[in-house]
């Protein structure tokens, strides 16, 4: 006896996209934990010395899925909060799949971090390292 499909294919369609869907919203919800971890890292870990505190304040992170912002941590309103933010949004908006981006949005934090200083470094061992706990690929 030939098999047949009793249950449409709508219906099977609909439950492997609730399945996706719920899948997404578990990894989102691990990032944004791995996020906060990294934030927490990159601001007691910066051995700079903070004069201005713009670089401490531009620091955060930002999830993002296909280009739509899940989550971004809350930035202050100094010069330093509003340039983390603004490239944490600019980053998201690009982005595809689903996506965590750690910044410090500061225009200098590079020559900071160049002459030897811990900027986002440490946050960044331990973002990837449980990313590759949780079996994740880093790009």
């Amino acid at each position: 006896m030939p098999a047949r499909q009793i249950t449409p294919m709508s219906v099977v369609m609909a439950i492997l996209q609730n399945r996706r869907n719920d899948s997404e919203e578990k990894v989102i919800s691990k990032l944004i934990q791995i996020g906060e971890s990294g934030l927490q890292e990159a601001i007691s870990g910066g051995n700079y010395q903070n004069r201005t505190s713009n670089l401490r304040n531009s620091l955060g992170f930002v999830v993002a899925r296909n280009g739509h912002i899940e989550h971004i941590s809350p930035f202050n309103s100094t010069e330093g909060g509003k340039n983390g933010e603004h490239l944490a949004r600019k980053l998201a908006a690009s982005s595809k799949g689903i996506v965590l981006y750690m910044v410090a949005g500061q225009f200098y934090s590079k020559y900071v971090a160049a002459k030897g200083f811990n900027v986002i470094d440490s946050a960044d061992l331990i973002i990837e390292r449980l990313l590759t706990q949780l079996g994740f690929a880093r790009i």
